[in-house]
């Protein structure tokens, strides 16, 4: 039997899976393991890095405020031109399906119907950080800026400021600009359109 399914039989008949071993998911595999339903009822809180699966914190209430009130702005601000997403996967290579608090992908929506974004599809991906901060700032920029992601924003709920990194080099990005409550956010792709900060960090 291949690994995936003994994996797949262990953890649904209670059993230990396979020990200590060690065994990077497909993306295609990781669909098959979530309607196999190991990873519980809420998938949302799951994601698939580098062919390993995080079990991501359920987001407290000012995280899930933030994001919502930007995933409204954004989608009034830019209208059908872009797609922006609110927690959903975006696919970045074989192996590899993050689940930002939200991204912005070139439109129309309807390219969407049958595929999550992929990295050449993205504009711009963001997370709304608190306990997440440290590691969105190390682990996630680098995902994003090795993918080719143009711009990550991380919206700082510990110091109240959306820092914007932009211009990939490698696994890191060579620009980086503080916005604040009392500041407008231009946005580089949508020329003369911008965000209010003050609207979406409390």
């Amino acid at each position: 039997m291949p690994v995936l399914e003994k994996l797949i039989a262990a953890t649904t008949s209670g059993e230990a899976p396979l020990g200590d071993y060690k065994y990077r998911l497909s993306t295609e595999q990781y669909y098959k393991m979530s309607e196999a339903g190991i990873f519980g009822d809420d998938d949302k809180r799951v994601e698939l890095i580098d062919g390993e699966v995080y079990f991501m914190e359920p987001p407290g209430p000012m995280d899930s405020r933030g994001g919502l009130r930007l995933f409204r702005l954004l989608d009034r601000v830019l209208g059908e031109e872009f797609f922006v997403t609110y927690e959903e996967p975006i696919s970045i290579v074989d192996g590899t399906e993050p689940q930002p608090d939200l991204s912005i992908a070139k439109g129309p929506v309807s390219d969407y119907d049958e595929k999550h974004p992929v990295a050449g599809d993205l504009i711009v991906v963001i997370e709304i950080s608190k306990s997440s901060l440290a590691s969105d700032r190390k682990r996630k920029l680098g995902l994003y800026a090795y993918s080719g992601i143009p711009e990550f924003w991380i919206v700082n709920l510990v110091d109240k400021q959306v820092e914007v990194y932009s211009v990939p080099v490698g696994e890191t990005y060579s620009e980086t600009k503080i916005y604040k409550a009392g500041d407008n956010l231009p946005l580089s792709f949508a020329p003369g359109k911008s965000l209010p900060v003050a609207e979406f960090v409390p």
